[in-house]
């Protein structure tokens, strides 16, 4: 029986799930180094890594409000690992707005999340 296109299956071997992490990693990271090193891009820098997804989301949710642009890299690992949080997803803003992202993030209490803080 052949799988419908649209739909997700499960690896059915250890190695299968081994190389579609090992993908979703390749795919984070180029994703991450597309944004960072492309012709004529800022340089994006990691403020948080956490494995709380609502931290995740209240900061990219106020980073965003606040029109600092944001990166969540290593969403697809998490997703590819089954969301069991052993893999923390990283927020990135750029160069530009490092200090108003730290700024707001402190405001809203959440200091302690901050990397090199």
């Amino acid at each position: 029986m052949k799988p419908v296109p649209d739909q997700v299956t499960k690896p059915h071997h250890r190695a299968d799930f081994d190389s579609m992490l090992l993908r979703g990693m390749a795919l984070s990271m180029l994703q991450s180094k597309r944004l960072t090193q492309g012709k004529g891009s800022k340089p994006m820098v990691e403020i948080v890594r956490t494995n709380d997804l609502v931290v995740i989301g209240f900061l990219q949710s106020l980073l965003e409000d606040a029109n600092i642009h944001v990166l969540v890299a290593d969403m697809h690992v998490s997703a590819i690992e089954g969301m069991m949080g052993a893999f923390p997803k990283r927020i990135l803003v750029l160069q530009d707005d490092l200090e108003e992202a730290r700024s707001l993030i402190r405001e809203a209490g959440l200091g302690a999340e901050l990397l090199h803080d």
